[in-house]
């Protein structure tokens, strides 16, 4: 502890304590911020989500879920209860679905894989499509009346064959993706909803490190 005394007949004294208080807290809020820095130096970058409400569809473990283990390293497997609306034509709210986790620790990420994903600040599983693989050379190419993602040269697609076409304010986050990392980097993946329009997914967190994708989401 600092125990500064203070003659206050000496005008001097007083204002060089008080600067010295001032460049004691410069001091420790550099080396706070040196340390932020450092730990989100080398992390994928995972802008914090916008306070606004949209559709994901989201997992939770069902009060009579069993535990099925196979094998630790990568098949361990829980039942989970689906809801939310942002698969909604390939997986609906109320429907069961199974999570391999960590799977991947054994197999690849595929093209097309439902995976559960654990987005910052949310206590249950968000779950997506795996549309772009690392490789994959992307972009975003404008219609008038949005921006369709293309990959390897074709537009993406939902399950029901309807292209993604995100709004022009929904495509902030991926079009600064698509500038820094035009060809997607090793153990980085883009995962997309079934709506063609987005929802909670690449389009509001951007690419995803292999890191933070929990398992593979089977249907029951």
């Amino acid at each position: 502890m600092i125990i500064l005394k203070f003659n206050f007949n000496n005008k001097e004294k007083i204002v060089t304590a008080i600067l010295c208080l001032i460049a004691i807290g410069l001091v420790i809020f550099y080396i706070n911020a040196l340390s932020i820095a450092k730990k989100f130096k080398d992390a994928p970058a995972n802008p914090p989500a916008a306070t606004t409400s949209l559709p994901s569809e989201t997992v939770n473990e069902p009060a009579s879920s069993t535990l099925s283990p196979k094998n630790t390293e990568c098949e361990t497997a829980k039942n989970y209860l689906v809801t939310g609306m942002s698969l909604s034509g390939l997986i609906e709210p109320g429907e069961t679905v199974k999570i391999i986790k960590d799977y991947y620790n054994c197999h690849t990420v595929q093209r097309d894989d439902i995976v559960a994903y654990n987005y910052a600040g949310r206590t249950n599983f968000i779950i997506k499509i795996v549309k772009a693989i690392p490789n994959d050379v992307w972009k975003l190419q404008n219609t008038g009346k949005g921006n369709l993602i293309i990959v390897n040269g074709q537009s993406l697609k939902n399950s029901k064959g309807q292209e993604y076409v995100i709004p022009d304010e929904k495509s902030a986050m991926l079009a600064l993706y698509v500038k820094d990392y035009p060809k997607i980097p090793d153990k980085t993946y883009l995962l997309l909803g079934n709506d063609p329009q987005g929802t909670l997914d690449s389009t509001r967190f951007g690419l995803v490190g292999l890191q933070d994708i929990v398992g593979k989401v089977v249907k029951q």
